[in-house]
């Protein structure tokens, strides 16, 4: 995290930044850890995430957040990255940040525009507004219906995700990162 989701370029503000990273840290048991944990386990397989580790993260934040913005050097990490120089290639080092699901598709058909397209075929308008009034978390999407479905399919219907993973300042309603406009400027800016 460290404040380095792509949408972290369009909050001018780093106190505000900083403070939205630490909510993101707090809570991240409740999305990608668990994710994670969720998806290798069910697998035989044990993921390990250095960066998290509890010394790393303790020691990160006591770096200034003006130098953990992705507005310092204009690209996110740049601190973990420049450690890692000599190490990595610079294509791989200096490329544009990609959320887990981004970074597995094109950007001319992305992957969560294809789910989009597949779920609305699934899942009606009518049906969609009938079915999200039955949680205390609604879903904001058809997909995350969906998902919702299939996980109470298996396990006791009940909220587990206490809020949505979306920035707080973008009127993004989407968790890909590739519908923000920043997002395109950075990867035309990559790639010129």
């Amino acid at each position: 995290i460290y404040i380095s989701y792509l949408y972290n370029h369009l909050q001018k503000c780093v106190e505000t930044t900083a403070r939205d990273s630490i909510r993101l840290i707090e809570n991240l048991h409740h999305f990608d850890v668990k994710r994670a944990d969720r998806t290798t386990s069910a697998h035989g397989l044990e993921a390990r995430v250095p960066f998290l580790d509890k010394t790393f993260v303790r020691q990160y934040l006591r770096i200034h957040p003006s130098l953990r913005t992705p507005h310092y050097k204009g690209i996110e990490k740049y601190l973990v990255r420049k450690a890692f120089q000599g190490f990595l290639p610079d294509s791989v080092l200096w490329r544009t940040k990609e959320a887990f699901s981004d970074g597995i598709s094109s950007t001319s058909k992305p992957w969560h525009l294809l789910l989009q397209q597949h779920i609305d075929t699934i899942i009606d308008d009518s049906t969609f507004s009938r079915l999200r009034s039955t949680y205390s978390n609604p879903p904001i999407s058809k997909e995350a219906l969906y998902y919702r479905q299939i996980y109470d399919r298996f396990f006791a219907p009940h909220d587990l995700t206490p809020y949505y993973w979306l920035p707080q300042w973008s009127a993004s309603t989407d968790p890909s990162a590739r519908t923000l406009s920043h997002y395109h400027q950075l990867v035309k800016d990559s790639t010129s």
